[in-house]
């Protein structure tokens, strides 16, 4: 029998208000409307370890060792050895860093086979970003394993083979996670810098996702245009606040983050950023916590040295179907999947 609230809220008034009171509060505790509305003022922003980061970096230079001791990010051991420092570009140097899950094998092969053999002809360098898929920080093939393990130890045997095989793989010592995501730009920009062995310092790297479709002649005008030695950090500018209702999958407790509004930042799946820019932010990686999304890390990076994002709309966010002539225009977009990227690439960019 349906029970009509009108009908309880007659007979039993102080119940039904009791529970509409109850549900009310329970809502609004689990909501997260609590968090949104008692969130600190932005112009009060500080972040830990609450320290003067433009003064740490001119009396600190970039260094690995200080980024390893306070990240605890590094590369994975024993992982296969990369080169990245076989430039043949006249002019600046360019090297690009491709974030990709440890289980993309057909997004990588697919890069290679499309935009990045044109990264290659010009010159440029393509660097694959990706974790691990077990939580260890020690890989050895030879120790026992159990048996619910074996699908993450034939995925780590197939992805050594791929980096003895191309040795444009690096491979962190995290497991690879969405959340890890920052930890992938850690150690981009340690190689951005040339604080990894075999790998020099770049004058301008991009920071880009592995379903992106990039457009490398317009990019390598781009960085032509441009000085090294200039702060540069573009690509598509956001001005937002955090996530605050439980259901959103970046909602983010004041515990985490207290303020109403994030620096403005570039989004994660398509940074550029200059030799100066690189150096600067490699500097101060550990004078700034970590944070769990990596394009709002960069902003928080960015905001404590005060380099100021720069929007460029050639660089794509919203996933969209771009017609051939538009792409003299972009840079690169978002929204490609292996398939896709292959065929856009096929009947859009493809150099003869």
């Amino acid at each position: 029998m349906r029970i009509s609230l009108q009908r309880i809220a007659r007979r039993h008034p102080f119940l039904f208000w009791a529970l509409l009171i109850l549900f009310a509060y329970i809502a609004y505790k689990t909501s997260g409307f609590e968090d949104f509305i008692a969130a600190d003022s932005f112009d009060d922003f500080r972040w830990p370890p609450y320290v003067d980061v433009k003064q740490k970096i001119r009396d600190n230079p970039p260094s690995y060792e200080a980024i390893t001791r306070i990240t605890g990010v590094k590369l994975a051991e024993n992982s296969p050895k990369i080169y990245c420092s076989q430039y043949q570009l006249e002019g600046p140097t360019l090297r690009i860093f491709v974030k990709s899950s440890f289980s993309n094998f057909e997004a990588r092969l697919m890069i290679r086979s499309t935009w990045g053999s044109d990264a290659k002809r010009a010159g440029a360098e393509v660097i694959f970003v990706t974790g691990l898929p077990v939580s260890t920080q020690v890989i050895s093939f030879k120790e026992p394993w159990p048996a619910n393990d074996m699908r993450n130890i034939e995925s780590l045997r197939k992805l050594w083979q791929e980096g003895d095989e191309k040795r444009d793989l690096l491979i962190g010592n995290f497991v690879d996670s969405y959340r890890n995501n920052t930890r992938k730009f850690v150690l981009s920009l340690a190689a951005a810098a040339g604080l990894l062995s075999n790998c020099e310092a770049t004058d301008f790297a991009l920071f880009l996702d592995d379903d992106y479709l990039l457009n490398v002649p317009l990019l390598v005008s781009l960085i032509r245009s441009l000085n090294k030695d200039d702060p540069l950090y573009s690509g598509w500018k956001f001005d937002s606040s955090p996530f605050r209702m439980f259901w959103n999958k970046h909602a983010v407790p004041l515990e985490v983050y207290p303020f109403d509004r994030y620096p403005e930042y570039i989004s994660a799946g398509a940074v550029l950023l200059s030799s100066n820019t690189i150096h600067k932010f490699a500097a101060a990686i550990p004078f700034v916590r970590l944070y769990l999304m990596d394009d709002i890390y960069a902003g928080i990076l960015a905001y404590s040295i005060a380099v100021s994002p720069k929007h460029d709309p050639r660089f794509e966010f919203w996933a969209r179907n771009i017609e051939k002539d538009e792409w003299q225009g972009i840079i690169a977009a978002h929204g490609y999947p292996p398939a896709q990227l292959d065929r856009t690439y096929k009947t859009h960019l493809k150099l003869a």
